[in-house]
Order: C-alpha cells, then sequence, then structure tokens
C-alpha cells in the first residue's frame, strides 16, 4: 500500500513522488493522529516494555550490549521508519485511513522484524553510514 500510495500510476518522477507523500502527510496522516494521538504513543510503550527499553532484548530473553543512545536511535528509527510507512499507507487509503490500518501496518512491521532480525541489523548499518546516530541525525530522523 506505501508504494501505491505514493507513486503515481502515470510513471511520474521522484519529485512528485515526494510531492504525493507530502500531500498525504498532510492531508490524510495528520488529520487522523491530531485525532488519535495515543496511538503512536502505545505503540512507543509497548516497544520500551517489549524490548526492555533501554537495557535491549533481540529475540527472547537474550540481553544485548548496547549504549542507553543506541537503544534510543534503535527505538527511534522503528517509529520513523512505521511512521513514514503510514504516511504512504494513507496516502492510499486517502479518506478512509483510519485506525486499523495504522494497527495492521504497525504488526505487520513488528512481525517481520521479529522474524527477521537481520532487517534491524541493517537498518542500524545504514543509519550509521549515513552519520545520522548522533543528536542531530535522530531529530533529522524524527523530524521527516
Amino acid at each position: 500500500m506505501f508504494v501505491e500510495g505514493i507513486s503515481g500510476s502515470d510513471g511520474s518522477g521522484t519529485g512528485d513522488d515526494l510531492e504525493r507523500f507530502l500531500r498525504a502527510e498532510e492531508e490524510y496522516h495528520r488529520p487522523l493522529f491530531e485525532r488519535l494521538p495515543f496511538v503512536l504513543e502505545n505503540y512507543l510503550v509497548n516497544y520500551m516494555f517489549q524490548n526492555l527499553f533501554p537495557y535491549g532484548r533481540e529475540g527472547g530473553t537474550n540481553l544485548i550490549s548496547r549504549s542507553i543512545f543506541d537503544e534510543y536511535i534503535r527505538m527511534a528509527t522503528r517509529f520513523a521508519w512505521i511512521n513514514g510507512l503510514l504516511v504512504g499507507v494513507a496516502g492510499y487509503c486517502k479518506e478512509a485511513f483510519a485506525g486499523e490500518h495504522v494497527v495492521q501496518t504497525i504488526q505487520s512491521v513488528v512481525r517481520t522484524v521479529e522474524h527477521y532480525p537481520d532487517v534491524l541489523k541493517s537498518i542500524d548499518v545504514s543509519i550509521r553510514s549515513r552519520e545520522l546516530d548522533s543528536l542531530q541525525g535522530m531529530a533529522v530522523l524524527l523530524r521527516s
């Protein structure tokens, strides 16, 4: 749904995709979360409990030795990833975008990441290779 939500069927360029993404955020995504601000907050609270934030847990009961900031980067990255996907879903659903789409998207992402932990490792590598592993980098990531 994400791709269909931001891409044009007419083969238009990437600049047009960005414009559609921004429009979907403004017209469909933002209004829903202004009405239901607790939904993403609930995701973050559940994430903190599930992953023993800020101590870290990978998969089961294995504690992972990471700094608090590394755990924050991982949580913020997942949040930004999910939020970006939700903008695309909002662009696909348009006026029909609702809480059930949010829950379905979050559950799909979380299940995928839990079954394929290498996804998170590759995201960690990507964040570091783009030098986003700083407070400034997290501000950029979370504002986009």
